[in-house]
């Protein structure tokens, strides 16, 4: 819209549609019980939790940044987002709905986000944890050629050079 993004919920048939999201840039819609939807918005420049996404985004102890996707638990009662860590990941975690306490969940040495939640309560969250190398296959053995993560690996047309990509 010209005045920003805009977040909508359309009936399956379209015949019905309702804008929700009446903050600036709301984004990663997620149910919440009572079909209302829950989204992030920006407020003073930080993403931040809006539930439901109409109302004023959440005041969370500690004053985290919100990254998405969003989950919200069946009851209502919590929800889970990722959150930058000061390692350049993020983190899984959890804000209790009636305190607005932000705890985190996860600290891996590599990304957690994505959650969905189940009815029973349990919640799935995508890690990342990517480990790979550069290997060579000579004289039906196989061996490693790089202790690093290392991919697409290009031996050089006339020298015993390889290049690969990196990171």
């Amino acid at each position: 819209a010209p005045e920003g993004v805009q977040l909508w919920k359309v009936s399956v048939d379209g015949r019905r549609a309702e804008r929700v999201g009446h903050g600036d840039r709301p984004s990663w819609p997620a149910w919440m019980p009572d079909q209302h939807l829950a989204c992030i918005v920006m407020a003073g420049g930080r993403p931040r939790l809006a539930a439901p996404c109409d109302a004023a985004p959440v005041v969370m102890t500690p004053d985290v940044d919100v990254v998405g996707p969003l989950a919200i638990t069946p009851d209502g009662a919590a929800a889970y987002f990722a959150s930058p860590n000061d390692r350049g990941f993020v983190d899984l975690w959890r804000l209790d709905r009636a305190t607005a306490r932000a705890t985190r969940i996860t600290g891996f040495s590599r990304d957690t986000y994505a959650p969905s939640v189940a009815r029973d309560g349990t919640v799935l969250f995508r890690t990342q944890s990517y480990r790979t190398h550069v290997a060579e296959w000579r004289d039906g053995q196989s061996r490693p050629l790089t202790s690093y993560q290392a991919e697409t690996p290009w031996w050089h047309p006339t020298r015993p050079w390889v290049s690969v990509t990196y990171g």
